[in-house]
Parts: structure tokens; C-alpha cells; sequence
């Protein structure tokens, strides 16, 4: 379920589900005010603007499981008393990405740390650590173009 906290330092995180998955909008907040602050030569909050929006927020789910994705991509009907909270709960699609539709040769091609971290985590068993880490486009290319 999704509640803000407020952690010591004032800022709002909104928390979903598990206390490692939340949207620090106090962090964006502030560098767009610093950024604001340093073109006009003076202090500016133009986050507290009527005009200011948020940039839109791209959720995506990488799904390493062997089975199908059977879960609704959804966000409103995976959670809880959506009915009663229709509401209150934000309204968006997340994009699923199944690993296992990807190569290693696919993932080292993309060449940033995020595909390294997707081909390690294809990694199942101590040989293909092995065969994956001295193939040419494996996790050496990968880590050298991250």
C-alpha cells in the first residue's frame, strides 16, 4: 500500500509498497530551484509555482522470471480495496520488459550500466558466468562501454 513518509531531513518520499521503492520529488524539486536559481542570478522556488509540472515519470518493470507475466500492468487493479480508494490511487500503466526476450549479444550492444546489470542478473548457474564473462560481447564490452 502507498503512504508518504517524512524522513529526517523533511523531505516527502512516497513510499509503494516496499520502503526501497519511492519517488524522491523533494530531490527534483530542489535541483530544478537550483537550476532556476543559478540562471536568474538570485533565489528561486519556481517549483512552488502554480505553472510547474512535474516531468512524466516512465515506470517500467524487468521481469527475469522463467513463467509468463500474469499480472495485470495495471497499477490500479493490483492494488488493494481499489474499488473503495479508486480515487487515491494514481491511474498508469507500467511497461514490461522480459529479460528472457534478450540476448546477451542484445544486452552488451546497448552498452550502459543498466544492460550490465540485466545480463548479470540472467545469469543462473556458475558456467554461464563463466562462458558470458570471456565472450567477446559479453560483461567486458558491457562494463567498458558503461
Amino acid at each position: 500500500m502507498a503512504s508518504l513518509h517524512k524522513a529526517r531531513d523533511n523531505s516527502i518520499k512516497m513510499i509503494l509498497g516496499e520502503p526501497e521503492l519511492f519517488v524522491e520529488l523533494d530531490d527534483f524539486e530542489k535541483e530544478v530551484n537550483k537550476e532556476a536559481s543559478k540562471e536568474a542570478g538570485k533565489d528561486v522556488k519556481i517549483s512552488l509555482s502554480k505553472d510547474f509540472k512535474y516531468p512524466p515519470i516512465l515506470p517500467i518493470i524487468f521481469y527475469d522470471g522463467e513463467s509468463e507475466w500474469t499480472a495485470d500492468t495495471n497499477f490500479l487493479y493490483r492494488t488493494q480495496l481499489n474499488e473503495v480508494f479508486e480515487k487515491y490511487i494514481p491511474k498508469f500503466e507500467y511497461e514490461l520488459v522480459c529479460l528472457r526476450n534478450y540476448s546477451f549479444a542484445d544486452l552488451a550492444e546497448f552498452g550502459n550500466i543498466l544492460s550490465l546489470f540485466m545480463m548479470i542478473d540472467k545469469v543462473r548457474t556458475a558456467e554461464e558466468l563463466n562462458h558470458h564473462h570471456l565472450e567477446g560481447g559479453g560483461f567486458a564490452s558491457a562494463a567498458e562501454a558503461a
